[in-house]
């Protein structure tokens, strides 16, 4: 058995049990305090799996700040925020950065306050797989030596990397990694640049507990992409990368216009007969709108003509915007796609749409 003391051991309140279990067959069976548990896997995996677990525990210590699988690293002030799916690359891609000067943050989570401004990690072990190891032989060195025959994962503290440590960062990118579809990791490395919106819908896919956080959830997303430059970025040769964003985190920022949607909306005046949900909360990012229903968890990124017939429900559509257009044929059937979404509802059901 393992106790863990988060974040500070300062109460007995901030203890947790973990159990690795033996399986048989030279697996290990990984048990958290609160029903997870992780199923039978090689010693490697095990523990690879038991620091994924201390890292969730101790964002479970932080309730009052949302929590995003990302990578955070500082260059000169600036950060980057790096979002992922797990064995994409985001560690060995951080690691390349902080042999290139980069401050360290996280290579797994960061943690947003409200106001967004901030992103705040904590300093766990890289764990780098076998896949990533050709990458970043330097860490080898300050690797912990576990004493296993054939340890295929490096667990790599912290204090090892040739870099600062820090616990916070002012983001100033996202960056959304992905593989090529062949899988191949030699793609030439071209950021391309991604609306907010789009950012915020990618970020909420890797975000771990947004139904804890609440429905503001959206709207610290929003206000995140909004200060950033946003940029997809296909995994590639590591340091063609790292200097795509050393060029990022030194460009400047346009910042865009946020506006949260109020629970005002012209629909209820009977005009239409289209209602907002009340699980619904939905901002928009300059000339778009990102919707999320917090019940079902559903998010869209709507593009600019959406985005004109969902401010018109709350009534306040662009300035190009006619009110007919809300009984055209392409509106209608746009809507009802939102409300099979759960994100709109019909006042008068049992009436058809009408072609």
């Amino acid at each position: 058995m393992l106790f863990v003391d988060l974040p500070d051991g300062s109460s007995a309140d901030d203890c947790s049990e973990i159990a690795l279990i033996v399986a048989g067959d030279g697996l290990l069976e990984l048990k958290v305090e609160g029903g997870r548990h992780v199923a039978p896997q090689d010693i490697d995996g095990a523990i690879a799996s038991m620091v994924t677990a201390v890292s969730r525990l101790a964002l479970d210590a932080d309730p009052e700040r949302l929590h995003l699988h990302c990578a955070g690293l500082s260059l000169d002030g600036k950060g980057v925020l790096i979002s992922a799916a797990s064995g994409t690359g985001k560690t060995t891609l951080a690691a390349a950065l902080t042999r290139r000067g980069w401050s360290y943050v996280s290579d797994e989570a960061v943690a947003l306050e409200s106001d967004s401004s901030t992103a705040f990690g904590f300093p766990k072990p890289l764990g780098i797989k076998p896949s990533g190891r050709d990458l970043v032989p330097e860490l080898a060195a300050g690797r912990v030596d576990l004493g296993l025959v054939d340890e295929l994962w490096w667990h790599v503290p912290a204090r090892s990397l040739a870099a600062a440590v820090e616990t916070e960062l002012t983001p100033s990118v996202i960056v959304i990694l992905h593989r090529a579809p062949d899988g191949s990791t030699d793609t030439v490395s071209v950021a391309t640049p991604i609306h907010p919106v789009d950012a915020v819908v990618a970020l909420m896919g890797q975000t771990m507990d947004p139904q804890r956080f609440g429905a503001h959830a959206v709207a610290v997303l929003a206000n995140l992409a909004a200060r950033c430059s946003c940029v997809t970025l296909p995994v590639g040769p590591l340091d063609a990368a790292a200097s795509v964003l050393e060029q990022l985190a030194k460009s400047t920022v346009e910042v865009d216009e946020v506006e949260e949607f109020e629970r005002t909306a012209a629909s209820d005046t009977g005009v239409h007969p289209w209602q907002v949900s009340d699980s619904v909360r939905s901002v928009r990012i300059g000339d778009r709108v990102v919707v999320h229903e917090t019940e079902g968890g559903a998010i869209a990124g709507l593009d600019e003509a959406g985005s004109a017939v969902w401010r018109a429900l709350y009534g306040s559509p662009p300035a190009w915007w006619e009110p007919e257009m809300m009984q055209s044929s392409g509106t209608r059937a746009f809507l009802d796609q939102l409300v099979s979404h759960g994100m709109l509802f019909r006042s008068d059901p049992e009436k058809p749409t009408e072609a």
